[in-house]
């Protein structure tokens, strides 16, 4: 038989297909439907128990309902280790704990106790971010957690920006399903925004356009297709209406404080409006950043970026209207703009299935949640070492989460994530993970590799991974070949490399 390397099925795949379209109990004994599949791949990291036996339970629409409502999902046993694991730790620390002077050459200290160094608290909010991802019942809450930190990008890779980011991302959380202007505000008023966009160095005499200009370009107008919606000058003002928005460092609250002393005096004309001088609250700021939320552009521009997200496809336009149309009429709703997008025909099309290249960490997380993975019931030395892991992983894959320096975020194109030698590295990284148990990442589903044929071997990892969605003959063949090239010592490693080629074939790299 002709000898098949991994690379050389790797490419073939590429080539030939064209990237074509907590403890789990057993599996529910009906395998997801194609659509339901979908569901979950599009609005969260992939499949696990719960979310199969859930999404069966209630059908597709009011899975979703569900979904857009994250505080009446149950969590509390992902909400339990969180409250509790020393990793997460600066996610229950003030604003005033994390700022306290002695501590900075600091880190986990005698006795777990916590002291802050630089790009710390970064590490515990990819911790605190994977673990949601691998076990939240919430997935349509972590996936626009997720969502709105890219669009309100900070380089969290250090220094300040790093030192505040847990708040941050509670901040965005907390309003991932509310009013957009409710969003923006909650980001500019930050000290992690604060610190990236440099607002905090922005005072009388001494304007710095930085924030103003990116919250216009990127989070709310967008850069495309102004239609001399705003001029410089626009950004000036702006940058003058928000000085004196700095950074309080014994918040109890938001870590935000207007200093009156350092707003630039006088009225403001922005956008053709006047907004009138205010040295005693920061009402000129506030009242400036719901504006820009509830301009028409804003609307078109976060309802596109929201259905490009959900939906590829030529039939798309018509779904931006529609999604425009709820967002002008509901003030900025998010969760309203989410509920057209995602109960829409655009969205359960056929041709939207599998149209989109999964992010790195996304491809690792949905990897481990439906083979059932534990990590909540490991001790939380070996919790941390396969989080760390994982965090390795998504960054030789090209992603380094929360630490991506231009203010756009990384980026939801299919040809950033995809390559032949992604491909490799994908398998690589994969077969690494669940290599003979690491860390106790051994998945609790095991099919018997030594009763079962390649065939049967391989179609029973395709059911439990991609469930009912369809994986190509080429595929399958391919699979099948490969295996009966290799001779494997042990039927635990032919059933590890088995998995292992499942999750690098083409239907599963895509969502």
């Amino acid at each position: 038989m002709k000898q098949i390397t991994l690379a050389t099925l790797l490419i073939g795949l590429a080539l030939g297909n064209a990237y074509a379209q907590s403890t789990s109990p057993p599996a529910p004994p009906a395998p997801l439907s194609a659509g339901e599949e979908h569901v979950l791949g599009r609005t969260g990291y992939g499949h696990d128990w719960w979310t199969r036996k859930r999404i069966q339970d209630l059908g597709w629409r009011d899975y979703v309902e569900e979904q857009l409502f994250p505080d009446k999902i149950n969590d509390a046993p992902l909400e339990r280790e969180l409250a509790q694991d020393p990793r997460t730790r600066a996610f229950r620390l003030t604003f005033q704990q994390l700022t306290a002077k002695g501590v900075q050459a600091g880190g986990y200290g005698p006795n777990n106790q916590f002291t802050y160094r630089n790009g710390l608290v970064r590490q515990e909010a990819q911790y605190e971010f994977f673990l949601r991802g691998l076990h939240s019942r919430r997935q349509l809450e972590a996936l626009m957690t997720e969502f709105w930190l890219n669009h309100l990008n900070v380089d969290a890779g250090g220094g300040q920006v790093s030192r505040y980011f847990a708040h941050y991302v509670q901040a965005i959380r907390a309003n991932a399903f509310g009013r957009f202007e409710d969003l923006l505000i909650a980001s500019a008023k930050s000290p992690s925004m604060s610190f990236y966009l440099n607002n905090n160095q922005s005072k009388k005499g001494a304007i710095n356009e930085n924030y103003a200009r990116e919250v216009m370009e990127l989070h709310t107008f967008g850069q495309d297709d102004q239609q001399g919606t705003y001029e410089h000058g626009d950004i000036v003002a702006l940058a003058k209406i928000l000085t004196g928005w700095g950074v309080d460092n014994a918040s109890t609250t938001d870590g935000f404080r207007f200093r009156g002393a350092q707003h630039e005096g006088g009225d403001k004309v922005f956008l053709g409006k006047t907004y009138a001088n205010n040295t005693a609250e920061p009402t000129e700021g506030v009242a400036a950043l719901r504006a820009l939320a509830r301009h028409p552009r804003t609307a078109r521009n976060i309802s596109a970026k929201l259905a490009r997200f959900f939906v590829v496809g030529p039939a798309r336009a018509d779904l931006v209207k529609r999604a425009t149309d709820t967002y002008l009429k509901t003030k900025g709703n998010l969760r309203a703009v989410l509920r057209v997008i995602l109960k829409s025909k655009e969205f359960m099309a056929p041709e939207n299935r599998r149209t989109k290249v999964k992010r790195p960490h996304q491809l690792l997380i949905s990897a481990m949640r439906s083979v059932g993975t534990k990590t909540l019931e490991e001790n939380y030395e070996d919790r941390k070492k396969l989080v760390n892991r994982l965090a390795n992983y998504t960054e030789q894959l090209g992603l380094r989460l929360f630490m991506v320096p231009p203010p756009t975020g990384w980026s939801d194109r299919n040809d950033t994530w995809i390559s032949e030698g992604t491909m490799l590295a994908r398998v690589t990284l994969l077969r690494t993970l669940y290599n003979n148990g690491a860390v106790r990442a051994e998945p609790n589903f095991k099919p018997n590799a030594s009763k079962l044929t390649d065939k049967e071997l391989v179609q029973a990892f395709k059911a439990r991974i991609l469930q009912n969605a369809p994986m190509a003959g080429t595929t399958r063949v391919a699979l099948v070949d490969y295996l009966a090239a290799r001779k494997f010592p042990d039927p635990a490693l032919k059933r590890s490399w088995t998995m292992t080629l499942v999750f690098s074939s083409p239907e599963f790299g895509r969502y």
